[in-house]
């Protein structure tokens, strides 16, 4: 698969991925049940996510310093952040971090951790989980009524305590999380009454079935057991956009699905 990674490489520089990722200029509007998407995220970004998620599985260093100078893993992080109630976008990018946080490069787990300050939003997050009334945001909640509960709360929750497993391990993260003093108040005081709660092992109406003999994150499953090419998943994107298959032509319908419909 490594050797096929020139195709992504042509397939960069013939398109900006940032920019593909922007939604500032895009004015499509879509109702929801809790407000309405100005605009949806859309398949293609949702698809653009998908490749950067696996592309940063494969650990290639030279990709890794792409993304990260471009500013891309900054902007997918954003997006994480202004669509909360997109599961599948959450999903990709949960998988996003989990690769920056076990790559063997400081380099890309300081600009997580720091310069897209990645702790810090998952606190402000938690602590104000209702969707924001702020205009510039591509999320809004319906007009008169109360704002509803963001929908990544679990994503953060799961997320957190992967980097505190992977804290205990790698210094490069322990430092960061503990020059964090809100972040360490938030995860005795909050995280882990949180997990003692969400524990079905301690359920008292026991442990349902579909836990037996599970040893994977349920959110891991899926990318540990599809094996992707990245290669073939680049040419695919640069054709899509070349023949401009995720153009303005997108119908309501499917955008419904890919932003709407994703909501947990």
């Amino acid at each position: 698969m490594l050797p096929k990674l020139g195709e992504w490489v042509s397939f960069a520089e013939s398109c900006d991925l940032l920019m593909l990722l922007n939604v500032s200029s895009d004015e499509k509007i879509l109702p929801t049940t809790y407000g309405e998407l100005r605009p949806p995220l859309g398949k293609h970004r949702l698809k653009i996510v998908e490749f950067i998620a696996v592309l940063l599985r494969i650990g290639n260093e030279a990709a890794e310093k792409e993304l990260v100078n471009t500013g891309t893993i900054q902007r997918v992080i954003d997006l994480f952040f202004e669509y909360p109630y997109n599961n599948a976008l959450h999903h990709h990018v949960g998988s996003i971090i989990l690769s920056c946080l076990e790559s063997k490069n400081d380099a890309i787990v300081d600009h997580l951790l720091q310069e897209c300050d990645l702790i810090g939003k998952f606190l402000q997050t938690d602590k104000n989980p209702v969707l924001s009334g702020d205009s510039n945001q591509p999320t809004l909640p319906a007009a008169g009524k109360c704002a509803h509960r963001v929908g990544n709360i679990g994503h953060i929750t799961r997320i957190s305590n992967k980097i505190l497993q992977l804290g205990s391990s790698n210094s490069r993260i322990q430092a960061c999380i503990q020059e964090n003093s809100e972040w360490n108040k938030w995860q005795t005081n909050v995280l882990q009454e949180r997990n003692a709660v969400e524990n079905v092992y301690r359920w008292a109406c026991g442990r349902p079935t579909a836990f037996q003999d599970r040893t994977r994150d349920s959110d891991e499953d899926d990318l540990h057991d599809r094996d992707y090419d990245v290669a073939a998943l680049a040419n695919n994107l640069s054709q899509a956009f070349s023949y401009k298959i995720y153009g303005n032509d997108d119908n309501e319908e499917q955008m419904y699905f890919y932003d709407a419909g994703c909501i947990l």
